[in-house]
């Protein structure tokens, strides 16, 4: 009785990366971000970045063309690490050389934030790596330099694991004993 009336939330799922680039149409806004989602992981970006951006002259609105691209950036700066600012500044520069000054500053706020989260990570996965070889030192005694390496390189998923071996190990093998390959 009420099944016509019932939301249908079914979706569509497109592999972009078995279409060629003419093949993919529509609207300016549409075809750039469907272009810009398939060749993300591509190689070839850089390469392909000025014709992609270059889809947005079509737009003919400077605030539109502007305001698109700044979202774009965002996307290319936190989607992709293939990709360097100078790569990003000659494909804006070849393909809308009018609008380079008022993306450069968004841009340029893209990777800064990239890179202080990066920095974070790296900070805290040190800082996890020291307090447990702070803690094995007081538990064991010195650490052999191969333990010290191995604490260094690992993941911090895995540092957690080792701390909280500390907890209840014996002896110092038992706490990095039984790790899954590939966590390190």
């Amino acid at each position: 009785m009420f099944r016509p009336y019932t939301p249908d939330f079914r979706f569509e799922l497109c592999d972009l990366a078995g279409l060629s680039d003419e093949s993919i149409r529509g609207q300016v806004l549409l075809r750039t971000t469907l272009l810009l989602m398939k060749h993300i992981a591509d190689s070839n970006l850089t390469e392909r970045l000025p014709a992609i951006f270059g889809l947005l002259r079509a737009l003919g609105r400077q605030r539109t063309v502007v305001g698109y691209l700044e979202a774009l950036l965002t996307y290319l700066a936190t989607a992709t690490d293939t990709l360097s600012e100078d790569d990003l500044h000659r494909a804006i520069q070849a393909a809308l050389p009018n609008e380079e000054e008022a993306l450069m500053p968004t841009l340029a706020e893209q990777w800064f934030t990239q890179g202080q989260q990066q920095g974070q990570q790296q900070g805290q996965q040190q800082g996890q790596a020291a307090l447990l070889m702070r803690q094995l030192e007081l538990r064991f005694g010195p650490l052999p330099e191969t333990i010290r390496e191995r604490i260094q390189a690992a993941e911090p998923a895995t540092l957690l694991l080792w701390g909280e071996r500390v907890l209840t190990a014996r002896h110092l093998d038992e706490v990095f004993n039984g790790t899954p390959e590939g966590s390190e």
